[in-house]
């Protein structure tokens, strides 16, 4: 048997010791992004159906307190969960009723994991300030906590360092945060969040328009709660997909949306990895102290100059927005097919991002008033260049000073992963640049219009 059939095997067992519904359930080799996990489609896929499910008592997991949501560098739900994690590999929890340690051969190795806590020194090189202030930070942390556990006796006997991180980043990434679980009659009732490593599920990969979700089931008929695999439903074409005749089963990939509506910066800082055209991804823009220079040297405008007009920003991008929902959507369907499907999302971000500035953004409502339209527009689209720039010039003197010792981190993954955050923060900077240009113009040609 090849190395893939035995894999895939040896999943499967794990699998049937763990999962209800495992049948539907497979390895699969190359996903959207490696290894993934495929489901059996065809059968009964309403909202309310899971597809599997996996009792709390297979998982690992601890509640979230509220020091874990206020500095999320702080040791706190991560660092349980490692502690946890290796005392289940080495067969020290006795609670434990899944088998960890075989189940370690399909996650990643440390050096696989592109988690910001993982970089290295040298790797750490191509990060941006603030991001490398975060990874020290993270290192710091995770230190601290390794010497604790170990002078307390709360790891296996001989856990190295890097073994500890590794548990570490593999709770980071992996783990679910749900709600608290449902009451039942046997189980202790849990009043907080709960982070939980969901074995064979945790092996599906990461999509914004994920296909199933992973939640709680109801404890029915003295059953107790489950984590289930749910299929997403949306509107539009799949209400009209129920109406067709049922398809012939097959293998289609289990995508889960690991943080709903996050940006690129969001999904790199908490799982190492950019989705490329991210239809969520948002441009963070710091423009305070140029704001302020600006407004010490202009007189205040006349009232409903202060910010550009939300409408026109709109139509200079070729988009509308829905009153109701508020979604971004291209005014004509062709805009988007001629600008193609990634740079008009980033379009959209980019949009989002503007409007997100004009409308309330990081300046005191106080200093805007004072600061005309134009005035305000000029310090965006200055802020914008020069972000762009210092992206670029970041991006060129990596590649100018690196020595031939220095390539093998070029080729890392996690040097791959943060040049790949680079990549798409700068293409969404360029798109915010393009749209600005194309509002002035549009304001331009507004102004020259007969009636005005």
């Amino acid at each position: 048997m090849d190395r893939d059939g035995d894999d895939a095997a040896r999943f499967a067992c794990l699998a049937s010791t763990a999962v209800s519904g495992h049948e539907r359930l497979k390895l699969l080799e190359r996903g959207v992004a490696g290894r993934g996990l495929a489901v059996l489609s065809g059968a009964d896929e309403s909202e309310d159906a899971h597809v599997a499910k996996i009792s709390p008592s297979s998982t690992l997991w601890t509640r979230m307190y509220d020091d874990d949501y206020v500095n999320e560098t702080v040791p706190g739900w991560d660092v349980r969960l490692a502690v946890m994690l290796l005392r289940a590999i080495a067969g020290n929890d006795e609670s434990a009723t899944f088998d960890w340690r075989a189940y370690r051969a399909f996650l990643p190795r440390l050096d696989e994991l592109t988690h910001l806590g993982c970089f290295d020194d040298a790797e750490a090189s191509v990060l941006s300030p603030w991001f490398a202030e975060e990874r020290n930070q993270i290192r710091r942390a995770w230190d601290d906590a390794y010497a604790t556990a170990m002078a307390s006796r709360a790891l296996p006997p001989g856990t190295t360092g890097e073994e500890f991180r590794w548990a570490a980043a593999i709770a980071r990434t992996r783990a679910f945060r749900l709600p608290p679980p449902p009451p039942s009659s046997s189980s202790r009732i849990v009043d907080a969040d709960v982070a939980v490593l969901v074995p064979i599920l945790d092996m599906a990969n990461h999509a914004s328009d994920g296909s199933e979700t992973v939640r709680w089931t109801e404890a029915t008929n003295g059953e107790e709660p489950a984590i289930a695999l749910f299929p997403t439903r949306r509107g539009g074409a799949d209400a009209d997909a129920a109406n067709a005749p049922p398809s012939p089963p097959r293998w289609r990939e289990v995508c889960l949306s690991y943080l709903p509506k996050g940006s690129n910066e969001d999904l790199f800082r908490a799982f190492g990895f950019v989705e490329r055209g991210n239809p969520h991804d948002a441009l963070p823009i710091w423009v305070e102290c140029a704001c302020e220079r600006e407004v010490g040297r202009t007189r205040a405008a006349p009232r409903g100059r202060a910010r550009p007009r939300r409408v026109t920003l709109l139509a200079a991008a070729g988009l509308k927005q829905n009153k109701r929902t508020g979604a971004l959507r291209f005014a004509d369907v062709n805009d988007a097919d001629d600008l193609g499907e990634e740079r008009a999302e980033r379009r959209v971000a980019a949009t989002r991002a503007l409007l997100a500035f004009s409308t309330r953004g990081s300046v005191p409502e106080r200093e805007r008033q004072g600061v005309g339209g134009r005035t305000l527009r000029r310090v965006l689209e200055d802020a914008l260049d020069i972000a762009l720039q210092n992206e670029n010039e970041f991006d060129r003197a990596y590649f100018e000073d690196a020595t031939v010792a220095d390539m093998r981190v070029v080729h890392s993954d996690r040097v791959h992963a943060a040049r790949a955050h680079l990549r798409e923060q700068t293409l969404l900077i360029a798109a915010a640049v393009d749209v600005l240009h194309l509002y002035k113009d549009h304001e331009r040609a507004s102004a020259a219009a007969p009636g005005r």
